[in-house]
Protein backbone atom coordinates (compact mmCIF):
# COMPACT_ATOMS: atom_id res chain seq x y z
CA UNK A 1 0.00 0.00 0.00
CA UNK A 2 0.74 3.75 -0.55
CA UNK A 3 1.35 6.08 2.07
CA UNK A 4 -0.94 8.89 2.42
CA UNK A 5 0.82 11.38 -0.13
CA UNK A 6 -1.20 11.73 -3.16
CA UNK A 7 1.34 10.60 -5.78
CA UNK A 8 1.33 11.58 -9.60
CA UNK A 9 0.99 10.01 -12.58
CA UNK A 10 1.47 11.13 -16.11
CA UNK A 11 -0.88 8.88 -18.74
CA UNK A 12 0.42 9.64 -22.36
CA UNK A 13 -2.72 7.94 -23.95
CA UNK A 14 -5.32 9.96 -26.50
CA UNK A 15 -7.96 7.43 -25.89
CA UNK A 16 -9.75 9.84 -23.70
CA UNK A 17 -12.48 7.52 -22.23
CA UNK A 18 -9.71 5.00 -21.59
CA UNK A 19 -7.92 7.78 -19.35
CA UNK A 20 -11.01 9.34 -17.47
CA UNK A 21 -11.66 5.75 -16.05
CA UNK A 22 -8.23 4.96 -15.23
CA UNK A 23 -8.02 8.71 -13.56
CA UNK A 24 -10.93 7.59 -11.52
CA UNK A 25 -9.48 4.51 -10.60
CA UNK A 26 -6.22 6.06 -9.18
CA UNK A 27 -7.80 8.54 -7.21
CA UNK A 28 -9.29 6.23 -5.18
CA UNK A 29 -6.00 5.01 -4.33
CA UNK A 30 -4.70 8.39 -3.91
CA UNK A 31 -2.93 9.03 -7.22
CA UNK A 32 -3.19 11.79 -9.14
CA UNK A 33 -3.50 11.39 -12.87
CA UNK A 34 -2.43 14.09 -15.85
CA UNK A 35 -2.67 13.13 -19.48
CA UNK A 36 -0.95 14.17 -22.46
CA UNK A 37 -2.34 12.87 -25.73
CA UNK A 38 1.07 13.52 -27.92
CA UNK A 39 4.44 13.28 -27.48
CA UNK A 40 5.36 17.00 -27.70
CA UNK A 41 3.41 17.76 -24.78
CA UNK A 42 4.57 14.68 -22.79
CA UNK A 43 7.84 15.72 -23.48
CA UNK A 44 6.97 19.27 -22.27
CA UNK A 45 5.34 17.78 -18.88
CA UNK A 46 8.55 15.43 -18.15
CA UNK A 47 11.00 18.54 -18.58
CA UNK A 48 9.08 20.52 -16.07
CA UNK A 49 7.05 18.40 -13.63
CA UNK A 50 8.62 15.26 -11.23
CA UNK A 51 6.62 12.52 -11.80
CA UNK A 52 6.15 9.20 -9.74
CA UNK A 53 5.26 6.81 -12.71
CA UNK A 54 4.74 7.08 -16.29
CA UNK A 55 2.13 4.95 -18.41
CA UNK A 56 2.66 5.91 -22.25
CA UNK A 57 0.31 3.91 -25.17
CA UNK A 58 2.56 3.03 -28.03
CA UNK A 59 -0.19 4.91 -30.79
CA UNK A 60 -0.75 8.22 -29.89
CA UNK A 61 -2.48 11.30 -31.31
CA UNK A 62 1.08 12.96 -32.61
CA UNK A 63 3.75 10.73 -32.62
CA UNK A 64 4.85 7.17 -31.24
CA UNK A 65 5.14 5.87 -27.23
CA UNK A 66 8.56 4.56 -28.06
CA UNK A 67 9.84 7.46 -29.33
CA UNK A 68 8.58 9.58 -26.37
CA UNK A 69 10.26 6.81 -24.35
CA UNK A 70 13.59 6.87 -26.17
CA UNK A 71 14.30 10.24 -25.38
CA UNK A 72 13.05 10.65 -22.07
CA UNK A 73 15.61 8.33 -20.98
CA UNK A 74 18.42 9.55 -23.19
CA UNK A 75 17.92 13.44 -22.19
CA UNK A 76 19.71 13.12 -18.46
CA UNK A 77 18.50 16.79 -17.49
CA UNK A 78 14.89 15.46 -18.23
CA UNK A 79 13.07 15.41 -14.56
CA UNK A 80 11.82 12.35 -15.23
CA UNK A 81 14.68 10.38 -16.36
CA UNK A 82 14.71 7.64 -14.87
CA UNK A 83 10.97 7.67 -13.34
CA UNK A 84 9.39 3.92 -14.15
CA UNK A 85 7.66 3.63 -17.27
CA UNK A 86 4.97 1.32 -17.97
CA UNK A 87 4.42 0.56 -21.69
CA UNK A 88 0.96 -0.41 -21.86
CA UNK A 89 -0.66 -0.60 -25.54
CA UNK A 90 -2.26 -2.98 -28.09
CA UNK A 91 0.70 -2.67 -30.69
CA UNK A 92 3.10 -4.68 -28.58
CA UNK A 93 5.46 -6.69 -30.86
CA UNK A 94 8.77 -8.45 -30.69
CA UNK A 95 10.60 -5.12 -32.75
CA UNK A 96 8.83 -3.35 -29.97
CA UNK A 97 9.91 -5.17 -27.01
CA UNK A 98 13.49 -5.14 -28.24
CA UNK A 99 14.16 -1.80 -28.74
CA UNK A 100 12.45 -0.74 -25.76
CA UNK A 101 13.14 -3.92 -22.93
CA UNK A 102 15.78 -1.70 -21.13
CA UNK A 103 14.02 1.19 -21.51
CA UNK A 104 10.90 0.42 -19.32
CA UNK A 105 9.97 -1.31 -16.38
CA UNK A 106 6.92 -3.17 -17.14
CA UNK A 107 4.76 -4.12 -20.20
CA UNK A 108 0.84 -4.38 -20.18
CA UNK A 109 -1.35 -5.62 -23.37
CA UNK A 110 -4.08 -4.01 -24.19
CA UNK A 111 -6.92 -4.69 -23.62
CA UNK A 112 -5.68 -4.82 -20.01
CA UNK A 113 -8.13 -4.26 -16.70
CA UNK A 114 -7.85 -1.15 -14.73
CA UNK A 115 -7.11 -3.45 -12.00
CA UNK A 116 -3.96 -4.83 -12.80
CA UNK A 117 -2.92 -1.73 -14.14
CA UNK A 118 -3.33 0.81 -10.68
CA UNK A 119 -1.35 -2.74 -9.22
CA UNK A 120 0.96 -2.50 -11.63
CA UNK A 121 1.53 1.53 -11.37
CA UNK A 122 1.72 1.00 -7.07
CA UNK A 123 4.30 -1.56 -7.38
CA UNK A 124 6.43 0.82 -9.45
CA UNK A 125 5.74 3.99 -7.33
CA UNK A 126 6.85 1.46 -4.23
CA UNK A 127 10.38 0.20 -6.41
CA UNK A 128 11.07 3.40 -7.23
CA UNK A 129 11.15 4.92 -3.53
CA UNK A 130 12.96 1.92 -2.42
CA UNK A 131 15.71 2.59 -5.45
CA UNK A 132 15.90 6.32 -5.42
CA UNK A 133 15.38 7.45 -1.72
CA UNK A 134 12.47 9.30 -0.25
CA UNK A 135 14.24 12.92 -0.81
CA UNK A 136 14.22 12.32 -4.21
CA UNK A 137 10.97 10.51 -4.50
CA UNK A 138 9.33 13.88 -2.53
CA UNK A 139 10.33 16.39 -4.67
CA UNK A 140 7.51 16.54 -6.60
CA UNK A 141 7.09 20.30 -7.26
CA UNK A 142 7.46 21.98 -10.42
CA UNK A 143 10.91 22.98 -11.48
CA UNK A 144 10.57 24.66 -14.49
CA UNK A 145 13.23 26.48 -16.74
CA UNK A 146 12.05 29.41 -17.74
CA UNK A 147 15.01 29.70 -20.84
CA UNK A 148 13.32 29.68 -23.80
CA UNK A 149 15.38 28.37 -27.12
CA UNK A 150 16.53 31.72 -28.73
CA UNK A 151 15.90 29.99 -31.75
CA UNK A 152 12.21 30.50 -32.43
CA UNK A 153 8.72 31.76 -30.46
CA UNK A 154 6.63 29.59 -28.63
CA UNK A 155 3.07 29.88 -28.49
CA UNK A 156 0.65 28.93 -25.70
CA UNK A 157 -2.10 26.86 -27.31
CA UNK A 158 -5.28 26.32 -25.27
CA UNK A 159 -8.23 24.41 -26.79
CA UNK A 160 -10.64 21.47 -26.08
CA UNK A 161 -11.12 20.81 -29.84
CA UNK A 162 -9.19 17.89 -30.51
CA UNK A 163 -9.30 17.98 -34.04
CA UNK A 164 -9.22 21.87 -34.37
CA UNK A 165 -6.05 21.35 -31.99
CA UNK A 166 -4.67 18.99 -34.49
CA UNK A 167 -4.77 21.02 -37.38
CA UNK A 168 -3.82 24.36 -35.69
CA UNK A 169 -0.47 23.04 -33.94
CA UNK A 170 0.46 21.47 -37.42
CA UNK A 171 0.34 24.71 -39.08
CA UNK A 172 1.78 26.45 -36.20
CA UNK A 173 4.64 23.94 -36.42
CA UNK A 174 4.68 23.77 -40.06
CA UNK A 175 5.71 27.97 -39.47
CA UNK A 176 8.56 26.84 -37.43
CA UNK A 177 6.83 28.00 -34.16
CA UNK A 178 7.19 25.70 -30.94
CA UNK A 179 3.78 24.82 -29.53
CA UNK A 180 2.97 23.87 -25.80
CA UNK A 181 -1.24 22.81 -25.97
CA UNK A 182 -3.53 22.49 -22.50
CA UNK A 183 -6.88 21.79 -22.55
CA UNK A 184 -7.89 23.11 -19.22
CA UNK A 185 -7.97 26.19 -17.41
CA UNK A 186 -5.79 25.18 -14.25
CA UNK A 187 -3.00 23.70 -16.64
CA UNK A 188 -2.43 26.34 -18.59
CA UNK A 189 -2.30 28.71 -15.65
CA UNK A 190 0.04 26.72 -13.93
CA UNK A 191 1.99 26.87 -17.34
CA UNK A 192 2.26 30.86 -17.21
CA UNK A 193 3.42 31.27 -14.16
CA UNK A 194 6.02 28.92 -14.92
CA UNK A 195 7.53 29.11 -18.73
CA UNK A 196 7.69 32.70 -20.64
CA UNK A 197 5.50 32.19 -24.06
CA UNK A 198 5.77 34.80 -26.73
CA UNK A 199 1.76 34.54 -27.42
CA UNK A 200 -1.05 32.85 -25.84
CA UNK A 201 -4.46 31.58 -28.24
CA UNK A 202 -7.34 30.57 -26.06
CA UNK A 203 -10.75 29.29 -26.67
CA UNK A 204 -13.33 30.80 -24.12
CA UNK A 205 -15.34 26.99 -23.41
CA UNK A 206 -12.60 24.62 -22.11
CA UNK A 207 -12.83 21.24 -21.03
CA UNK A 208 -12.34 22.56 -17.21
CA UNK A 209 -12.64 26.59 -16.84
CA UNK A 210 -12.98 28.72 -18.51
CA UNK A 211 -10.76 31.31 -21.20
CA UNK A 212 -11.54 34.31 -19.61
CA UNK A 213 -11.10 33.63 -16.58
CA UNK A 214 -7.85 32.40 -17.45
CA UNK A 215 -6.88 35.71 -18.96
CA UNK A 216 -7.90 37.85 -15.80
CA UNK A 217 -6.00 35.06 -13.32
CA UNK A 218 -3.20 35.62 -15.23
CA UNK A 219 -3.58 39.50 -16.08
CA UNK A 220 -4.16 40.19 -12.24
CA UNK A 221 -1.34 38.20 -10.39
CA UNK A 222 1.87 40.36 -10.58
CA UNK A 223 4.30 37.18 -10.27
CA UNK A 224 2.94 35.66 -13.41
CA UNK A 225 5.85 35.28 -16.19
CA UNK A 226 3.02 36.20 -18.89
CA UNK A 227 1.53 39.04 -17.71
CA UNK A 228 2.22 41.13 -19.93
CA UNK A 229 1.89 38.54 -23.23
CA UNK A 230 0.17 39.52 -26.03
CA UNK A 231 -3.62 37.00 -26.20
CA UNK A 232 -5.27 35.95 -28.94
CA UNK A 233 -8.98 34.56 -28.56
CA UNK A 234 -10.14 32.24 -30.71
CA UNK A 235 -13.45 31.35 -30.03
CA UNK A 236 -17.03 31.31 -31.59
CA UNK A 237 -18.78 32.78 -28.43
CA UNK A 238 -16.32 36.28 -29.11
CA UNK A 239 -18.82 38.70 -29.09
CA UNK A 240 -19.00 42.85 -27.31
CA UNK A 241 -19.85 41.45 -24.04
CA UNK A 242 -16.64 39.53 -23.61
CA UNK A 243 -14.38 42.19 -25.28
CA UNK A 244 -15.93 44.68 -22.82
CA UNK A 245 -15.06 42.51 -19.75
CA UNK A 246 -11.68 41.74 -20.97
CA UNK A 247 -11.06 45.72 -22.42
CA UNK A 248 -7.37 45.66 -22.67
CA UNK A 249 -6.50 41.86 -21.38
CA UNK A 250 -6.51 40.82 -24.91
CA UNK A 251 -4.81 41.50 -28.19
CA UNK A 252 -6.09 40.43 -30.84
CA UNK A 253 -9.50 37.74 -31.62
CA UNK A 254 -10.96 35.10 -34.41
CA UNK A 255 -14.22 33.95 -34.60
CA UNK A 256 -14.65 30.52 -34.42
CA UNK A 257 -14.72 28.70 -37.34
CA UNK A 258 -11.58 30.57 -38.11
CA UNK A 259 -9.24 30.13 -40.84
CA UNK A 260 -5.29 29.30 -40.23
CA UNK A 261 -4.59 32.82 -42.71
CA UNK A 262 -6.57 34.75 -40.12
CA UNK A 263 -5.24 32.96 -37.22
CA UNK A 264 -1.35 33.83 -38.38
CA UNK A 265 -2.48 37.41 -39.12
CA UNK A 266 -2.75 37.96 -36.11
CA UNK A 267 -0.07 36.00 -34.92
CA UNK A 268 2.60 37.92 -36.99
CA UNK A 269 1.63 41.52 -35.09
CA UNK A 270 3.56 39.65 -32.36
CA UNK A 271 5.74 37.20 -33.86
CA UNK A 272 8.96 38.12 -35.47
CA UNK A 273 9.46 34.98 -37.25
CA UNK A 274 6.01 35.53 -39.13
CA UNK A 275 6.90 39.15 -39.70
CA UNK A 276 9.59 38.28 -42.13
CA UNK A 277 8.01 35.33 -43.67
CA UNK A 278 5.44 37.99 -45.28
CA UNK A 279 8.53 40.33 -45.99
CA UNK A 280 10.13 37.48 -48.06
Amino acid sequence: MLDNEIKKVLVIEDEDALFYEIRIGLGDNNISALQSRNVSDAIFKTKNQKFDCIVVDLRLERGEGDEFIDIVRCDPKNLNHKTPIILASGFITKAVLGKVNDQVQDILAKPYSLRDLHSTIEKNILRSKKNLGLAEIEEDYLQVDTRMEESGSTILYIEDERDLAIEIIDELENANLGVVHFTTEKEALKATKDVKFNCIIVDINLEEGKGDSFILKMRNDPDNLNRETPVIMASSHLDINVVNKLGGAIQGGVVKPYSILDLLDRLSRFIPELRKNEDN
